[in-house]
């Protein structure tokens, strides 16, 4: 195209856009990279769309120029020509998107083949526009596939990061998580599930992969599936399962069918964790409170001493029961720790189960620098810990106590995942954790009883005997 354009027909036109420019078609300031052979052309494009006091147009005349030019300075469009010397628009593209480069892309132009406008959209352009007719309504079009092109490319990137942050969130979790069809095709699982199960997630998504149920264990999972009604779409069981290896494994899974609008059943969302330690904890308890017993009948009859004794061991069974009541409610109610946080301490995001561990609220802890009291012994772990996570190792499990407001001296597990930025820094930390303090007790407390059953087990009824005659 000449420079025809530039006659009084044309500027009456162009100030009286500018006037409609001022009227809000675009309200965000964004920077153009503009690419046209013809100067002049560029020019009054440039005048056009600067005339948008929230829009910075840089133009070049060729688009090897332009390379040139993106290589040092991004840019939150770009509009070209087709025809030019060199490299034309499209062949400009095609190397944009091959070198990752998803800037909106507006092709601007006098062609008007349907063969390059398909290829330009096959290619990745936003926007195909045909230059001529009313220059005014062209260039209030440019300006608004400028504006829907950009603003689209930012809500793509939203939803990217929201997705992403959502993922890592879901694979933080130790607890397992899938998702299935009714017919048990998976629709996702998570890391911790397929991790369990010695599998690849792509192995299970969309086969109807099911764990092998303990036989006594079938009806009651069926039963549970068929108990699900909109009503009462979530209902939780424990379970055994048979692993590959023939180990039996104990599992406590909740889940929720979900149905359509017209009340379907379209698929179901199943939360699970292995459950194995506690369940042989238990029998261990169960075990040590019989050899209690049967120390307290072999001993009943004999002396105060011994007596004294037994009343000892009455004590601990009744406090070993008690704990064991304790932790089983722990467990049965426990709710993980979820958290993300900025490597300042500032919180942008907790959930409830966190914010009631620390006798606070989601509102008081969200964009605030929050920092438990760490216990002095652990201080310095903690420190190394969060230290070791790397780009390249950006996982790990730590175990630390932790003093609460009133005093009390606190155990925690938590799984951390460090969230590096494209310069390799720490943009945030996604940590999941819960509360250990009932295990440590629980433990120590088996420790105490181990050692008085030694200590009974060497008293032979020979001794008690002399015990007696001696007397």
């Amino acid at each position: 195209m000449s420079s025809t354009f530039f006659h009084k027909g044309y500027l009456n036109i162009f100030f009286s856009f500018h006037r409609a420019s001022h009227q809000g078609l675009i309200m965000t300031s964004h920077t153009l990279l503009y690419i046209d052979d013809e100067p002049d052309l560029l020019k009054i494009g440039q005048l056009f769309l600067e005339k948008n006091p929230m829009l910075t147009v840089s133009t070049c005349e060729s688009a090897v120029d332009a390379i040139q030019i993106l290589s040092n300075h991004p840019f939150d469009a770009i509009i070209s020509d087709y025809q030019m010397p060199g490299m034309n628009g499209i062949q400009f593209l095609k190397h944009l998107r091959q070198n990752g480069d998803e800037t909106p892309f507006i092709i601007f132009t006098g062609k008007s083949r349907e063969d390059v406008v398909i290829e330009a959209f096959n290619n990745g352009a936003d926007f195909y526009i045909q230059k001529g007719g009313d220059l005014r309504s062209q260039f209030a079009e440019l300006q608004n596939k400028i504006q829907y092109a950009i603003e689209r490319k930012k809500v793509e990137k939203a939803l990217k990061e929201s997705e992403e942050r959502y993922r890592n969130v879901v694979e933080a979790q130790t607890e397992f998580i899938c998702r299935f069809r009714p017919d048990g095709t998976h629709l996702f699982v998570n890391e911790a599930y397929s991790t369990f199960f010695g599998m690849q997630d792509e192995e299970i998504i969309g086969t109807q992969f099911k764990p092998r149920i303990h036989p006594d264990d079938r009806k009651n999972v069926s039963r549970l599936f068929s108990s699900l009604t909109p009503e009462n779409s979530s209902a939780f069981n424990e379970q055994r399962v048979i692993m590959p290896d023939g180990r039996i494994v104990w599992q406590r899974w909740n889940t929720r069918a979900i149905y359509d609008e017209k009340g379907k059943l379209t698929e179901y969302q199943s939360v699970g964790r292995d459950i194995t330690e506690v369940r042989e904890r238990e029998l261990e308890l169960q075990q040590k409170n019989m050899e209690l017993q049967a120390a307290y009948e072999q001993l009943a009859a004999t002396e105060e001493e011994i007596r004294q004794q037994l009343d000892e061991i009455v004590t601990t069974q009744t406090a070993l029961r008690e704990s064991e009541q304790r932790y089983q409610a722990v467990i049965e109610n426990q709710s993980e720790f979820i958290c993300r946080f900025r490597p300042d301490g500032t919180h942008i995001l907790v959930n409830d189960a966190y914010a009631r561990y620390f006798g606070t609220t989601k509102d008081q802890l969200l964009g605030e620098s929050f920092s438990p009291e760490i216990h002095p012994d652990d201080s310095e772990k903690v420190k190394k810990f969060f230290a070791s996570l790397t780009r390249e190792h950006p996982i790990g499990t730590i175990e630390h106590r932790i003093i609460m407001p009133d005093g009390e001296v606190r155990w925690q597990q938590w799984n951390d995942r460090a969230i590096f930025n494209e310069y390799g820094h720490i943009r945030e930390y996604q940590s999941v954790g819960r509360d250990i303090t009932e295990k440590k007790q629980m433990e120590e407390t088996l420790r105490l009883t181990n050692n008085k059953l030694h200590l009974l087990s060497s008293i032979t009824r020979h001794d008690i005997l002399n015990s007696i005659l001696i007397r």
